[in-house]
């Protein structure tokens, strides 16, 4: 079994489907880690830790997901579509 899929398991797939999604879009956006952070006035490891698939905790802050799908000009569904 692949590491994603692991995961998914492990903390249900959302949370790693929304992560996911979160890079993606910010990758899309052509901004990196700082230039996000600075944007979404967010510390760079707030940004990180939502973004970041972890075996020991898997979190997304709502009102960080809502200020980035403004910031990455996406819809909020965005961030729940499963993309494979």
């Amino acid at each position: 079994m692949a590491q994603t899929s692991k995961l998914k398991h492990k903390f249900g797939g959302i949370e790693v489907i929304v992560k996911e999604n979160i890079r993606a879009a910010r990758i899309e956006a052509n901004l990196d880690m700082n230039e996000a952070s600075r944007a979404l006035g967010f510390s760079r490891k707030i940004l990180e830790d939502n973004e970041a698939i972890r075996n020991y905790g898997c979190h997304v802050k709502l009102n960080l997901l809502a200020a980035m799908a403004e910031l990455y000009d996406k819809p909020i569904e965005y961030f729940f579509a499963e993309n494979e």
